[in-house]
Parts: structure tokens; sequence; C-alpha cells
């Protein structure tokens, strides 16, 4: 018996859209036939029209990855943080937003705030929250490392360029931590230098608390691998923090 077959679509390589792909495709892949594509090469995959499903990861790509032709029927996307809509002005959708969702068969978010916006406005709609490996992600066999007497390690992870201003490290981390005395302040940004997911364990594990001070995000995932590796986090109200 053929499996279905199912066309997913992240935005670029290597960056967290496809991370995500590739752990579903990975877990999934005895019951489905999976085949992948990314923005510059979608519209081509697409117009083969020979697929059960096509998931288009994130929905601002279709305009992105300049798709002209008509979707498929059968085609899904998710919505993975606020900004894309109203620029994270925390405005409600507009309605070229809602009525552009409508071709789409289904929508899948990940936090419990994107899926109360926009829980009227389709009528398959999907909570789906992100997840994190456990044995990748974990606390240090031999115990949280010991920062030295009267040092408070604090620590923030992602790019600081690719959504520049909704962040809040320059605006809202720095200064609030400027003069502080005996705080130390690190960040594994991807600016600086691209680390390996075993790398960013290391990274956690060496914090005594993870700050996050997002305005509008989806997730974010460094939240969860945080707390996965046994370190506390401070955070805005912002993806999947309460």
């Amino acid at each position: 018996m053929n499996k279905p077959k199912i066309l997913v679509i992240p935005d670029v390589p290597g960056w967290a859209l496809e991370r995500t792909a590739d752990n579903v495709i990975h877990r999934l892949t005895h019951l489905f036939d999976f085949e992948k594509a990314f923005n510059q090469n979608a519209e081509e995959k697409i117009r083969r029209g020979d697929f059960d499903l096509v998931y288009i990861t994130d929905f601002p790509q279709v305009k992105q990855a300049g798709i002209t032709s008509k979707l498929p029927k059968n085609t899904i996307t998710g919505i993975r943080c606020h900004f894309k809509w109203d620029g994270g002005q925390g405005l409600p959708p507009s309605f070229e937003t809602i009525e552009f969702l409508q071709q789409f068969k289904a929508i899948n978010v990940p936090s419990l705030i994107l899926f109360d916006i926009f829980k009227n406005h389709h009528p398959a709609l999907f909570y789906t929250p992100h997840g994190v490996d456990h044995r990748l992600f974990c606390p240090r066999p031999k115990g949280p490392i010991a920062s030295p007497p009267g040092k408070l390690i604090l620590g923030w992870a992602g790019s600081r360029t690719n959504h520049p201003g909704k962040r809040g490290i320059e605006d809202f981390i720095l200064p609030a931590l400027e003069g502080l005395s005996g705080v130390k302040f690190i960040m594994a940004d991807r600016e600086t230098r691209w680390r390996s997911h075993p790398e960013m364990v290391f990274f956690y594990q060496g914090l005594d608390a993870y700050i996050c001070a997002s305005r509008t995000e989806g997730g974010p995932h460094p939240l969860l691998e945080a707390s996965a590796c046994g370190i506390p986090v401070i955070s805005t109200r912002v993806g999947i923090a309460p």
C-alpha cells in the first residue's frame, strides 16, 4: 500500500522551520512519504500537483516564495508569530490577512495566544505547541554549575538582526542590567557565531537563568530548551510563556 505523499516547505535551509520539519519527517516517515522543498523552489514543486498534502510552514512564505499559481485545495499552513501581519504592534489581524488565510484547508499555531486571536477566523485551526528533544536538552549530569559567590549569570539566545526591535535586548534587557553589580549577561547570538545543538546545551547549562524580553514571537524555542536543561526562565508574556 502506497503511503500518502506530503510536500513540506520550510522557508530556508538550516533555520528553525527546517529543523521543525525534519523532526516531523523523522517521526512520521513510517506513515507518510515526505518530500521537502524551500521557498526558492516551492512553486516548481507545487506545480507538479502529485501530493496528497502540501504544508507551507508559515503563511507569509506564499509571498516570500513568489508563489503566483493557485494553491492546491489540500494546502495547509502555520501562523508562527504576531509581527507577520501588523509589524508587532499588537493589532488584530486585518481583513486582508483573514481573507488570505481562508485559502488554506487547515492552520496550526504554536501558542494559545495565537489560537485565541484566530479561533473565530478559520474553521480548522489547531493548537500545536512546540516541543523539545529531552534526549539532547537535559540538565547537567553532575548538577547545576555553581556560579562564583555574588555572581548571577543570565543568558539569551537567538538572532539580533532577523527581527530587529522585537527581541527587547537593547531596549529592555541591557538597560535593566546596566550598573547592576554581580550580574553577568552572555548571549549566544547567531551574528557572533553559529552554534550547534550540543553547543547550545552547554550554553544553557552554564546559566543561572535564561531571560527573554521579546514583544512578539510564536515560541520561542530557547524557553523550552533552557527549561529542559533545568534552567529557570524569566520572560515577558510572549508565545508559549504565560
